[in-house]
């Protein structure tokens, strides 16, 4: 699945992940793969034992705050990960950072996403 959405060509938009028990080693590898998708909008990460540890993989691929440049190429594409700041079982709710930048995602101006994280 992370060869998939690490690919270029990959075409999927919504990607359901529920209760497959990836944890915090598979949201790091998921997180990765999306560090160039452009099309992946939805992915249910909901009951899979995810950490804040897990959890943080996907605050520097959402915006990574290395550079402008960093910035301008992070992932603006991924609006939902499934979760609305609630917990659902031993899973830990979404950091406020990460649901920030997936509410910016929603804008259809990419561009304007890019320089709202940069500012």
């Amino acid at each position: 699945i992370a060869a998939s959405l690490a690919n270029p060509q990959c075409r999927l938009e919504t990607l359901s992940l529920l209760a497959t028990n990836i944890g915090d080693e598979g949201a790091a590898i998921v997180a990765e793969s999306l560090r160039c998708n452009q099309r992946l909008t939805i992915m249910n990460l909901i009951q899979n034992n995810i950490t804040d540890t897990g959890w943080n993989a996907f605050v520097p691929i959402l915006c990574n705050p290395a550079s402008i440049n960093a910035t301008y190429d992070s992932n603006h594409t991924l609006q939902d990960m499934g979760y609305d700041h609630v917990a659902y079982n031993d899973d830990t709710y979404i950091s406020p950072d990460i649901q920030s930048e997936l509410s910016l995602n929603l804008c259809q101006n990419k561009s304007r996403v890019a320089a709202a994280k940069i500012l």
